[in-house]
């Protein structure tokens, strides 16, 4: 298992039409932590850009999870976190407009003060949402121009 100290890593499968669903993203965080419980786990980890990665050997987290309590309810709240922000993105899955499921990306994910900065390319955002790069490029375009969206290049 790995812990993502640096950078942006993503669990992935791709659908029988060579499109890469996104499952998880992790910045500075666990990936692939349903790998303690399994023998084998069915994604592809990819890093979207460069990471510094710490490995963690299963059977000694196990050990740990097992022995140490505090150690137990870090890894339960840590589980719980990333379970609340799967169901947020299946929420925003769900949602039937570009627009609704990029202001909900926002909203969830971005903060007032730094507004939501796009971890990757504006492809893999689209990828993220479910959209076509050209449907999201549309709808930035249509909100930067109502004023209801600004869009900042990353210093």
């Amino acid at each position: 298992m790995y812990y993502v100290r640096a950078g942006e890593a993503v669990m992935q499968r791709v659908t029988s039409a060579g499109a890469p669903v996104i499952l998880q993203r992790a910045s500075q965080g666990f990936i692939a932590e349903a790998s303690l419980a399994s023998a084998r786990y069915h994604c592809e980890g990819v890093c979207r850009s460069e990471c510094d990665l710490l490995a963690f050997p299963l059977s000694a987290l196990r050990e740990a999870i097992d022995q140490d309590e505090g150690t137990r309810w870090a890894w339960i709240g840590l589980l719980s976190a990333q379970a609340r922000a799967q169901r947020a993105r299946i929420e925003r899955q769900s949602l039937k407009t570009i627009r609704q499921r990029l202001a909900h990306l926002i909203l969830a994910e971005g903060s007032e003060k730094n507004g939501y900065r796009i971890p990757g390319t504006r492809i893999q955002l689209a990828a993220e949402l479910g959209v076509t790069p050209e449907a999201l490029y549309r709808c930035l375009a249509d909100l930067q121009a109502q004023g209801q969206l600004s869009i900042e290049a990353a210093a």
